[in-house]
């Protein structure tokens, strides 16, 4: 919103004018910007329950000094139901490449065990980016799946082409509940 009324102000300073203005200058730090889209998307299809990022202990560090104490973990979603975490989604900011190309790094498998060791949930989703629809009708797809013990890790390629269009942002969440709900089956 700040930004939108920046621009609106700034309309009659234009690019390499002689006086020496210029537009104003942007820095988006897209991680941050996919995380925060990601719990948004989180919001909107699981209304009704609580979605935050939330810190959980996951052990004791048992060092002299400063780093001693408690050991936390925080993955980027956590939808709940009173104070039992039901489902974790963890937002990933990588190039997803060509459709399916997007494999679990082994230091997200260990982050995504922790999360799940911390909140004791069975499985966690890590959701990246595609520039384009998954295929011809779907905006999310289960690219990876890993499981380790009793726990499941996914990767889904989440499709955002059309988000700006009339409806997008409701088709988007629409497609997402559903495609989850469908992956969980």
């Amino acid at each position: 919103m700040n930004l939108s009324k920046t621009i609106v102000l700034a309309s009659a300073i234009g690019y390499g004018k002689p006086e020496g203005m210029g537009m104003p200058s942007f820095i988006v730090k897209t991680h941050i910007t996919w995380e925060l889209l990601t719990r948004q998307l989180c919001r909107s299809a699981f209304a009704g329950s609580s979605v935050s990022k939330a810190t959980y202990d996951l052990g004791m560090r048992q060092k002299p000094g400063p780093k001693e104490g408690a050991l936390t973990v925080t993955p980027d979603v956590t939808v709940e139901m009173g104070n039992v975490a039901m489902l974790l989604f963890d937002a990933k900011y990588k190039p997803g490449g060509q459709h399916g190309a997007v494999s679990i790094s082994n230091a997200d498998l260990y982050e995504s065990l922790a999360f799940m060791e911390a909140t004791r949930c069975d499985e966690i989703s890590l959701i990246y980016p595609s520039p384009e629809l998954v295929d011809s009708t779907r905006q999310l797809l289960v690219t990876e799946t890993v499981k380790v013990g009793g726990k499941t890790i996914k990767a889904m390629l989440l499709g955002i082409t059309g988000i700006s269009r009339p409806q997008g942002w409701s088709l988007l969440v629409k497609s997402f509940r559903q495609a989850y709900d469908k992956s969980r089956s």
